[in-house]
């Protein structure tokens, strides 16, 4: 049992300790003052009163001190950290004594003011999520790490941050205020600081700026438990909860064919699409359709409506063609768009964003009354804080328009998926229901060097090579980091083929998809028409459209991920069946051992190698993988499931396991008049009964058994037991 979290009140001021350890070795405040930069911890700002906190509130019981600091004899923040030990939670909160003006900085998420608390951390090593604006430009927040403190970036803000020790991990993120709140590394080493955007230049009296330091065993967990805090009780989303979590989408974005770089989607290639799939039993649940709408820039929308020129039907009429609803790309707003006579705009740099719930009242009841839409993409969220300044400057006014857009789109019946955020805007959404899952990175494309030998002048400028590597990484880590906030990562559109023609063959066709099915999130393809592998759908997806997925993402491994190796492990049926992911992100091959995953009661199939195999070990090229299932054992036998799915025993397939003498009976619910191929493995020869389906053939191999069935009945009765047992 580690000793409970605890504030500690010394000569240097407020610390914090875990299990008799210093974590935080000094917390103070920074910032500008009555015309100068000032510090608590050089004297520019005076500690005048410190008393010891303690009582209970609705986080539990707690402990703690008090701080107040003043400047020119006048007292202006108090500073309380008040510690949970039965929650493993330090909460900090600075408050504004008087009204605080003249305090901005730049207008800048790095160069950020009323830095309250600063935090002098102890040495360890640490994960952090860059903020995805910086004063250097924007780009997708990507997860960060390394074993030591100097390595924490210097040139670009981030949230949340996780310091690494061994006895532990440590959370700290903004606990208020999400949007214009980073973290950023300080100028000492070890130190990083919580403030607002630098623009902000007043701060009014009474204003609580809050910060949540949440400790857990490892980086992953500690996030999971820091999650839950800021999410405060919102639950997360099923994997599938909607239609857009659980059927296979049909996407047009940056890196599918029909992108609007390369060859321009529109009525004809839908219709034409939607007839494809329903001829070739490619079951496809939505369209996630980019960019359908009038704009002169990509980002800033005119009008959302189906654009004439490509859709001259609109998408309500190709819906009832095609039987496949739309989930609808929305973006920022062009500061000359078609609404701005009817609602009020805030308005920037040619970008503005609606003021009143109104607008997205009816735009929610338009999109699905009259396009046909089921859920929307909202894109370009960093663009409203990049170009409209009043969404940087105010405390308030970037989280009062997101909680409004997401309230009353999701009031509308639409859920919300989002894309190109901040970190800031992720803590946003999980407090907003209707926010269901977030693109977990860069756009497929940019992996692509087929499609960026393609692209015209103006857009190869814009999007550079990124490597594998990159990709892999943030697809479980940033894919982590979204579940613990309460959405379902989405590692956007891929490609299916590994043949596929005109420079878009994706020779990892199956590594994609893996990661894809491991994310429990939205699974998109992108194929031309006609060149879709379906073998590679067969893998992710049943005959009646239904994704199969496992019970959460995949959570990454901390000790193999400081060794360039990201192991992500996720289950399904409670637990029951354990699946296992392992790539190589370094540069040069690598060995691996993959010993502290529990194996024990299981089998562990390699898929790739085909057979059952005694450990998970192996040699993985750059950017290489390998992938286990980890198989139950009952009484001598152990059921793999359906052997052509990535997760081969999906929570809604398996509705009961019961061990039996001599084997084991699993209930299987299917789409019947379909064929499956469903594994087992025991060192004695089996004895099988199915009853609701019909075994058409029976191979064995090493004590591996595959059988073939068509079922003739939507539940499944399978009856295995070991004949040497009778």
């Amino acid at each position: 049992m580690v000793d409970p979290v605890e504030v500690r009140l010394t000569t240097a001021g407020l610390t914090v300790a875990r299990g008799g350890d210093t974590w935080i070795r000094g917390m103070g405040i920074e910032f500008p003052y009555a015309g100068t930069d000032r510090s608590s911890f050089a004297g520019g700002f005076e500690l005048v009163d410190s008393r010891s906190v303690a009582g209970r509130d609705g986080k539990g019981e707690y402990t703690g001190y008090a701080l107040t600091y003043a400047a020119d004899g006048r007292p202006l923040v108090s500073l309380t950290a008040r510690a949970y030990p039965n929650q493993d939670l330090v909460w900090v909160e600075a408050r504004a004594l008087v009204p605080l003006t003249g305090i901005k900085t730049a207008d800048s998420f790095l160069r950020i003011t009323f830095n309250a608390p600063v935090l002098r951390l102890a040495d360890g090593g640490f994960l952090l999520y860059t903020w995805g604006l910086s004063d250097s430009g924007a780009e997708w927040p990507h997860a960060l790490y390394d074993t030591d403190l100097d390595s924490i970036s210097r040139d670009r803000p981030f949230s949340p941050f996780v310091l690494v020790r061994d006895g532990g991990a440590m959370v700290v993120s903004a606990a208020s205020h999400f949007p214009v709140s980073p973290l950023r590394a300080g100028s000492a080493r070890g130190t990083i600081a919580r403030g607002v955007h630098g623009s902000i230049d007043r701060i009014p009296q009474g204003t609580v700026v809050a910060t949540v330091l949440q400790f857990g065993e490892e980086p992953f967990s500690a996030l999971l438990r820091w999650g839950d805090r800021i999410r405060g009780g919102r639950p997360h989303p099923t994997p599938l909860a909607h239609p857009v979590l659980s059927r296979l989408g049909y996407w047009n974005d940056y890196g599918a064919y029909y992108s609007e770089l390369l060859h321009p989607i529109d009525e004809g290639t839908l219709i034409a699409l939607g007839d494809y799939f329903a001829r070739e039993g490619i079951s496809i649940g939505y369209f996630g359709l980019d960019l359908w709408y009038p704009h002169d820039r990509v980002g800033f929308a005119k009008a959302y409506h189906a654009d004439e020129g490509r859709f001259p039907s609109g998408l309500g009429r190709i819906r009832e063609r095609t039987r496949i609803p739309f989930f609808l790309h929305l973006s920022g707003f062009d500061s000359e768009n078609e609404y701005q006579d009817d609602h009020p705009f805030r308005i920037g740099d040619g970008a503005a964003c609606p003021r009143e719930g109104r607008f997205y009242s009816e735009l929610g009841r338009r999109l699905r009354n009259a396009e046909g839409a089921i859920g929307v993409w909202h894109d370009h969220i960093r663009v409203y804080q990049e170009r409209i300044p009043e969404l940087r400057s105010s405390l308030t006014a970037a989280a009062e328009w997101f909680a409004l857009m997401a309230a009353r789109l999701g009031k509308a019946g639409l859920p919300l998926m989002l894309s190109d955020p901040t970190g800031g805007f992720l803590l946003a959404a999980a407090g907003a229901e209707s926010v269901v899952a977030c693109r977990s990175g860069d756009d497929y494309l940019v992996k692509q060097p087929g499609q960026l030998s393609q692209l015209d002048p103006v857009a190869a400028a814009r999007y550079r090579y990124v490597p594998p590597q990159r990709f892999i990484v943030d697809r479980f880590l940033v894919g982590w980091l979204l579940y613990s906030l309460g959405m379902l990562p989405f590692h956007d559109v891929f490609i299916t083929n590994p043949a596929h023609p005109d420079g878009f063959a994706e020779p990892d066709a199956e590594s994609e998809a893996l990661m894809r099915a491991l994310s429990a999130g939205p699974i998109g393809i992108g194929d031309k028409l006609g060149e879709v592998d379906k073998e590679i759908v067969d893998r992710i997806v049943f005959p009646d459209g239904v994704l199969a997925k496992p019970d959460r993402p995949a959570c990454p491994v901390w000790d193999q991920l400081i060794r360039d190796l990201v192991v992500g492990v996720t289950d399904s049926v409670g637990g029951t069946w354990t699946y296992v992911a392992v790539f190589n992100v370094s540069d040069a091959p690598q060995e691996y051992r993959l010993a502290d995953i529990p194996t024990e009661g299981r089998v562990i199939i390699s898929p790739k190698r085909r057979r059952i195999v005694p450990e998970m070990r192996g040699i993985l090229p750059p950017a290489g993988g390998d992938y286990y299932v980890l198989a139950p054992g009952f009484s001598g036998i152990a059921f793999i499931g359906f052997m052509d799915k990535f997760i081969t025993a999906p929570t809604d397939r398996i509705y009961a396991v019961t061990p039996l003498p001599a084997g084991v009976e699993v209930v299987i619910h299917v789409p019947p008049d379909n064929q499956y191929r469903l594994g087992a493995f025991s060192r004695d020869r089996l004895q099988i009964a199915a009853a609701g389906a019909k075994i058409t053939a029976r191979m064995e191999h090493n004590g591996l058994t595959v059988l073939t069935v068509i079922a003739t009945v939507p539940e499944i009765v399978l009856r295995l037991e070991r004949e040497a047992g009778r």
